[in-house]
């Protein structure tokens, strides 16, 4: 999982099958790579349903990860709402 753009010391939460995967706090983008951090995030079994919230400004997306789908999160804060991508291949910085 990345967590991209627009992330302003803020607390971001991963719930998967309404448990909570995984907090953390202080996240904020580094503007010169677009990324604030990055994390493995194993979550067995597929298909399950996914929830990022961002608490400290009241946003959140849920979306469903299927077996053999894409297995790259991305997610970015853009114009006050969560934008989430998912792709194959891992996402590149420089």
């Amino acid at each position: 999982m990345a967590l991209q753009d627009g992330f302003s010391d803020d607390t971001v939460e991963v719930w998967a099958c309404g448990r909570l995967a995984d907090r953390r706090s202080g996240v904020t983008t580094r503007q010169q790579i677009g990324l604030a951090t990055s994390f493995d995030l194993p979550i067995e079994p597929l298909p399950t349903e996914l929830e990022i919230a961002v608490p400290s400004r009241d946003l959140r997306s849920t979306l469903r990860l299927e077996a053999g789908g894409p297995r790259q999160l991305g997610v970015s804060i853009l114009d006050d709402r969560l934008t989430v991508r998912l792709q194959h291949e891992p996402f590149g910085y420089v």
